[in-house]
């Protein structure tokens, strides 16, 4: 199981944990201690989802800006090899004739 998933329970459960103990010490009665434990349950488990969201919309994010700078990084390299014409990969690789003429036996 994916352990983002996880992040609402964790966190619903750690602040009940605490409104627990907290009830329990200032010794209220079992309804209102029920009730506050509950409440606590249910807006801690939305503000873990919203938390959730908010790192998923991060992370798509962050996936995208990664995509779009590969594509970035492809489209230079390909407007670098338009910009070469014949001239330039005769200059680069010499005239040519000497590569014929090493393979050829020719002068």
């Amino acid at each position: 199981m994916n352990k983002r998933k996880l992040l609402p329970v964790f966190i619903m459960l750690l602040a009940g944990a605490i409104a627990s103990i907290m009830a329990a010490v200032m010794q209220y009665e079992l309804e209102v201690f029920l009730l506050i434990v509950l409440i606590t349950l249910a807006v801690f488990y939305l503000m873990g989802l919203a938390l959730l969201k908010i790192y998923e919309v991060i992370e798509i994010q962050k996936v995208e800006e990664t995509l779009d700078e590969g594509a970035v990084i492809e489209k230079d390299a390909s407007a670098d090899m338009e910009d070469i014409g014949p001239e330039d990969m005769v200059e680069r690789t010499g005239s040519g004739r000497d590569f014929e003429a090493e393979e050829t036996g020719l002068p």
